[in-house]
């Protein structure tokens, strides 16, 4: 019956939808374990017995490792088997496998154009910092560094000077969590308040007396909490300060600024912590303070002791699922497939005519083609077997067609159900500002106001542009409240210009947020004291030794909330209903369409007993 082969087409359909998506995410987790890692970090190499590690000798990597006092770093020097200087024999020594080599991102580049059988370990312990050498208290280092912002702000790509340092292994597997970072010290709830402030510390001397220093909450460098009528601060930035304090035995006191503020520079004057110092009402700012050319004029900059990426923070897009079963092919594909269809049923339905001498129903003859064709295009076998040897090779041809079709169609429908999920709406600044479906913001009154105001680069005035006209956005397209932002992002269709750190800060509380991939600009937080102040080097030099014993990222990892959605992302991802809602609509439209033609069915043969009756009374 015909009600029957559309009901039974609809189920043959879901069933291929059905194992395309099982065989899909069965390979993937097959392909997957590939590629787990036989560490981590450096304390899962130094635990392990099967690899041996080395690095290059008489080079920054050897006094790093040596001179270090954090546990893994001298876990790791003890524990070293080559200091050989010749790079060329590390990668020999890691091609014949068992090896690694704790070296710097642009090595394992250069090495990846020679051979592909290279990966590099995730965890980054160390972000290796690439400057120009003057002599000591040179009068021109300011110069030189005022040049060397200008130049950063300008540039078109990622700077390769600052490189991430890993270990270098052979290919094998990839896999293995991070080392956790530690736990925040005690059990003391911290509340956000409002009105945040922003991090100042004023030094009145670096040699046992007592100083003033102000602060603004920007987890997780600075914390905020009232107790007892007192505001207390902790975070990265505090552990810094009371760390540069203990070294340099001086004494501090921290108040709060009025106007709430990073920086700007406004009407001619600087607002916020750069003001502060430009004022001389405070003689240090301890703080994320992004270290700008502008910025540079006025004030100095001790050495950077924290880095991140700067990107764009969007809500994670939602597939299209109405589409789903149609989404793997574009629309010609499509109306090509349907062509072939049809054309394959005509040219089967003519050889088995001509080359038939039996009598056939015509009807069902027309309904056992059609049916024939389409149970091989879903890769399903039928009971009708083609008479005649023209026909058989027909349906020969068809069933490689969709035998090569089917696979296609499968790959592609997990990819795009899987991948669908993540695909972003732009990858770049420059996508951002051609779209019209996303508005943006930044933090305004603030080191990316400036970057984007002040910058010649044509995506960042462009950004800036859309920012002054936004006319849905309002004043809160440079909103200071970074919870505004936060609220538009998870509301839909906006896209937050920020740092790393806080993308990373806002998985705590929502996992439903994506970081575009483009790295536009590599941030640089420092200490900011004072144009000309005399105590720069003192202070860069502390907070070099600081930074090269590994104790900001400690910080760091202790004050930083833990991602829980790192552990979600890396659980093998399971097709949802949602996913598959096409495929059931199209069940279900099958089975309505197939009752309808049954009631037809029914109606017709009821009708066609009747006539036969009476035609055999009137005989």
């Amino acid at each position: 019956m015909a009600s029957s082969r559309i009901l039974l087409s609809a189920w043959l359909l879901f069933s291929v939808v059905l194992a395309a998506t099982y065989s899909g995410n069965l390979i993937a987790s097959m392909t997957d374990g590939r590629q787990k890692q036989p560490f981590s970090n450096l304390a899962e190499l130094a635990q392990q017995d099967t690899y041996r590690w080395g690095l290059v000798g008489r080079s920054f990597l050897e006094t790093l490792f040596k001179d270090s006092n954090r546990s893994e770093f001298q876990e790791i020097w003890q524990g070293i088997e080559s200091t050989s200087s010749d790079v060329d024999s590390h990668l020999r020594r890691v091609l014949n496998g068992q090896y690694a080599f704790i070296g710097e991102d642009i090595i394992f580049q250069t090495w990846r154009s020679n051979s592909c059988d290279l990966q590099f370990v995730k965890e980054q312990f160390y972000l290796q910092q690439a400057a120009v050498g003057l002599p000591n208290n040179s009068a021109n280092t300011k110069i030189f560094s005022n040049d060397k912002w200008v130049q950063l702000e300008r540039a078109t790509i990622r700077s390769t000077h600052d490189e991430e340092m890993r270990p270098i292994v052979r290919a094998g597997s990839l896999g293995g969590d991070q080392l956790d970072g530690a736990k925040k010290a005690g059990d003391v709830q911290m509340e956000i308040a409002k009105d945040d402030a922003i991090s100042f510390v004023k030094l009145l001397s670096v040699s046992g007396t007592r100083c003033t220093r102000e602060l603004h909450e920007s987890p997780p460098f600075v914390f905020r909490r009232e107790m007892n009528d007192s505001i207390i601060f902790s975070g990265v930035s505090i552990d810094l300060l009371n760390e540069l304090a203990r070294r340099l035995n001086f004494s501090y006191t921290t108040v709060e600024p009025e106007d709430g503020e990073w920086g700007a520079h406004v009407n001619g004057t600087w607002t916020g912590l750069i003001g502060m110092l430009v004022e001389k009402k405070a003689d240090l700012v301890l703080a994320p303070l992004a270290v700008m050319k502008s910025r540079e004029e006025v004030i100095d900059f001790t050495v950077p002791y924290f880095y991140t990426n700067m990107g764009i923070i969007i809500q994670t897009p939602s597939a299209t699922t109405l589409l789903t079963l149609v989404s793997p092919f574009q629309y010609m594909v499509l109306i090509c497939i349907a062509i072939s269809v049809v054309l394959t049923t005509v040219f089967l339905l003519f050889m088995e005519m001509m080359s038939s001498n039996r009598p056939v129903d015509n009807l069902r003859y027309y309904g056992d083609a059609v049916f024939h064709v389409f149970a091989a295009l879903m890769s399903k076998g039928s009971n009708s077997i083609p008479s005649a040897v023209s026909s058989r090779i027909l349906m020969s041809a068809w069933l490689l067609f969709t035998m090569i079709l089917a696979a296609t169609y499968s790959g592609n429908l997990i990819a795009s159900m899987t991948d669908g999920r993540q695909k972003q709406p732009f990858s770049s600044l420059e996508e951002l500002v051609q779209q019209d479906n996303y508005r943006w913001g930044l933090v305004g009154r603030s080191f990316f106001e400036t970057l984007f105001k002040d910058s010649n680069r044509s995506e960042f005035q462009a950004i800036w542009q859309g920012i002054e006209s936004s006319s849905d956005g309002g004043p809160e397209a440079d909103n200071s409240d970074i919870a505004v932002h936060l609220r538009r992002v998870l509301n839909g269709r906006y896209a937050f210009i920020s740092d790393e750190t806080i993308f990373k800060i806002w998985l705590s509380d929502s996992c439903d947020l994506q970081f575009v991939k483009e790295q536009f600009f590599l941030q640089q937080a420092a200490v900011g004291l004072p144009n000309n102040s005399a105590n720069t080097k003192i202070f860069s030099n502390e907070i070099l030794q600081i930074y090269e014993k590994g104790l900001v990222r400690h910080w760091y990892d202790r004050w930083m909330t833990k991602n829980q959605c790192e552990e979600q992302r890396r659980r093998p991802y399971r097709v949802n209903l949602l996913a598959l809602q096409s495929l059931f609509y199209v069940c279900g439209v099958s089975v309505v369409l197939a009752g309808i033609v049954l009631v037809a069915e029914i109606m017709y043969s009821t009708r066609r007993c009747k006539g036969s009756s009476t035609a055999h009374a009137t005989g």
